[in-house]
């Protein structure tokens, strides 16, 4: 006799969803028919947790481990007392309908902290008994603008030079990007130096005392090129956090071989560094603005802390949708490809 089996599958290959987004699929069941199931459940939970903060202390009120649940939404798909019984292959169909609300980006990162979204669904038997269970993540992508503020309209100029009075001049017209762009400023330099540029990830955390700790790690470098990729998979910039923020900063800085030996990265020095570049890696391509309706999730307060005093209002959670009640919506926005215009 084959064992139960319940697997989540989303009709969708979307590789991110946002704020607003429709999550559709349905939970096959199988080999279930001559079983005592009582109820088929899905959950959609999201949550953020800081592990430990790096070259903190771990044994202080600061470095010990944080966890927060933003929402944890669940409905019943099937129940013996809905009269129909399970076949040995079912399928029911869930719509979830996000809120719009700004969460972190989806991230994982070992030992520090990670953001993560998931939906799970458990087929239980007489007194919650656990029959089968599956999970499947689900990456979240918030709405961030690419383009700076006015203030960052005008390229970055930067001069230096170094003891010779040599000059070095980098120029960088934009200062907004979106992942797989490709970094590319304007220099000036002498023949008898090299370029460094170094793209750094830096994580702003918050303490539970109201202090803030950075940690800053390398995603990009480059040497002897003025063309930085950008990491396809690169976390977007964001400010909102409430555990923990994340922002860019570039170095370019112009190495010098030491002494007469030949050039290579083990026997030079960075004999001029300028000074570090704010960058912001946005997820909404160049011109296009996020929705007004959007909220970022702390101005609300979390549904599981029932003793805040705080007058801010509780955070929306996921909706679940009818099927029957989906039909009478508009269908969902499919991202077709016109085909190429040929003139004749």
């Amino acid at each position: 006799m084959s064992s139960i089996k319940v697997t989540i599958q989303l009709d969708s290959d979307t590789p991110a969803y946002g704020p607003g987004s429709v999550l559709q699929g349905v939970v096959r069941v199988e080999n279930a028919a001559h079983s005592q199931v009582d109820r088929l459940l899905i959950l959609f939970h999201g949550s953020e947790t800081l592990i430990a903060i790096p070259n903190g202390d771990p044994y202080s009120v600061d470095g010990k481990y944080h966890r927060e649940q933003f929402f944890g939404s669940q409905r019943v798909l099937w129940n013996q007392k809905f009269g129909s019984e399970l076949r040995d292959d079912t399928e029911f169909p869930f719509i979830i309908q996000l809120p719009m609300v700004q969460f972190p980006p989806s991230m994982d990162i070992a030992n520090f902290y990670s953001c993560r979204f998931q939906l799970a669904s458990y087929l239980q038997g007489p007194n919650e008994q656990m029959l089968a269970q599956d999970s499947c993540p689900v990456t979240f992508m918030p709405q961030i603008e690419t383009r700076l503020s006015k203030e960052y309209v005008r390229p970055v100029l930067l001069e230096a030079q170094d003891k010779q009075q040599r000059k070095f001049k980098v120029q960088l017209d934009a200062l907004g990007y979106i992942p797989g762009d490709v970094i590319q400023p304007l220099i000036y330099q002498p023949p008898s130096y090299r370029i460094s540029m170094k793209l750094f990830q830096v994580f702003t955390i918050r303490t539970k005392r109201g202090m803030s700790k950075q940690y800053r790690r390398p995603v990009a470098e480059v040497v002897g090129t003025q063309l930085l990729d950008i990491p396809e998979d690169l976390i977007p910039s964001f400010g909102y956090g409430r555990v923990v923020s994340v922002s860019y900063e570039l170095r370019v800085s112009f190495l010098k071989p030491a002494g007469d030996s030949l050039f290579s990265l083990k026997s030079s020095y960075a004999a001029v560094a300028m000074p570090d570049i704010p960058i912001r890696i946005g997820t909404l391509g160049y011109g296009i603005r996020p929705s007004d309706e959007l909220q970022v999730y702390t101005a609300f307060k979390s549904i599981f802390a029932k003793d805040d005093p705080s007058a801010a209002p509780c955070l929306p959670a996921p909706k679940y949708v009818s099927t029957v009640e989906y039909k009478d919506a508009l269908p969902l926005y499919e991202d077709y490809q016109l085909p190429a215009y040929q003139e004749r």
